[in-house]
């Protein structure tokens, strides 16, 4: 079990320097030096050489509370984390270390990057050397937390070796669980498609008019498909070329619908047709929605925005080029009637995975959640 609690931190003093005191007075700090105080959090990453690995480290080396501390990897043991991920070089050279729950279970979080079905046994092993650190925070960015245990078990074929650990798992879409998120000591990172396609449909579903079935159009960048080259994902056979897989039973499927039907949608069925686009990173998803009564869309798509820091509405469609890099999805709605068009966009390996997986991380710690993102565009 991962219990909850109060975190107690090493704090550390930054740009303070204590004013010359008066003859006879005595020195006490003031609100502008208190501050200045900020609590500096441990950060391990446990399967370290893939894309979304690279995107936390890239994040959190920026991040004003973030000091990692811990990269494992299998393969790569004491090789410089820049060896593999060269853009880091000079950066971040410190070497991968080997996997050890009893060192890791002492830091304050753990993002786990690990391929699918891999995490509920490693989670299960930093539970039970995590006896001294009880305010261990553990991230999933894998699929190992996201279903309840019937679905996950049909969804993958495997039975749910962490049933218990699944039952306490929050579900990390700060836009529909911001509150269950800042308590969450052990958090399931959404699936890309998926986070793509709820962000789009989940005003709809708030509002109370979002039923019946959905059709959705989502093409995806090859980064989606990690490092490692396998026929139909490899980038060079992918180039100017579109292929639809998986169509009608991608493993997000029951996943979308969950965070709908939790989010407030009635009985939602999903009809997604996922594609493999001519570019590297990115989601671009189209919705097609019949109302069951015709309503105005657009002010609830716009209160929306309004209150979630990393939604944006556009007037026409979003592009690609305008979320890349950043934790943004940009969304458009277009409505005649009852027929209600959403086109949502975003960076497959930012706000679909390590962009959004840091902003939980904020609200898990306490912090504004915008902390460490505000990165803007690669545009053009």
């Amino acid at each position: 079990m991962i219990p909850t609690g109060n975190p107690s931190r090493k704090f550390v003093t930054t740009n303070f320097r204590a004013p010359p005191a008066a003859a006879g007075a005595s020195l006490n700090m003031n609100t502008e030096s208190i501050n200045n105080v900020k609590t500096m959090y441990t950060i391990g990453i446990i399967g370290g050489t893939g894309y979304t690995a690279r995107e936390l480290l890239r994040i959190l080396l920026q991040h004003p509370q973030a000091k990692i501390v811990a990269v494992t990897s299998r393969s790569e043991v004491r090789m410089p984390v820049s060896k593999v991920h060269t853009s880091l070089l000079g950066v971040y050279d410190e070497p991968f270390i080997a996997y050890d729950s009893e060192v890791l279970a002492q830091l304050d979080v753990i993002f786990l990057t690990v391929p699918h079905t891999e995490s509920m046994g490693i989670v299960q092993e930093l539970c039970n050397a995590n006896k001294k650190n009880p305010q261990l925070k553990v991230i999933d960015i894998g699929t190992d937390f996201r279903l309840q245990q019937d679905a996950f078990e049909q969804t993958y074929n495997l039975k749910h070796t962490a049933p218990e650990l699944l039952q306490q798992a929050v579900y990390g879409m700060p836009e529909l669980n911001k509150k269950a998120i800042a308590t969450a000591n052990l958090l399931a990172n959404p699936g890309c498609f998926a986070h793509c396609t709820i962000l789009g449909l989940a005003p709809l579903a708030q509002a109370g008019v979002l039923q019946g079935t959905i059709h959705v159009s989502a093409v995806t960048g090859s980064s989606g498909s990690g490092t490692i080259a396998k026929p139909n994902t490899h980038h060079p056979l992918r180039a100017e070329s579109m292929v639809a897989y998986s169509v009608l039973e991608h493993r997000h499927v029951p996943e979308i619908e969950q965070a709908l039907i939790h989010a407030g949608a009635h009985q939602p069925k999903i009809q997604l047709v996922p594609q493999s686009g001519p570019f590297v990173r990115g989601i671009f998803a189209v919705s097609f929605v019949t109302l069951e009564k015709e309503v105005d869309v657009l002010p609830i798509y716009t209160a929306f925005a309004q209150q979630h820091p990393f939604i944006r509405m556009r007037a026409e469609s979003p592009r690609l080029q305008d979320v890349r890099g950043t934790n943004f999805c940009d969304i458009a709605v277009k409505q005649s009637g009852k027929s209600v068009v959403v086109i949502s966009a975003i960076d497959n390996l930012i706000k679909g995975a390590s962009g959004n997986a840091i902003q939980c991380m904020n609200l898990m710690l306490g912090l504004d959640e915008k902390t460490g993102l505000h990165a803007t565009a690669l545009s053009p």
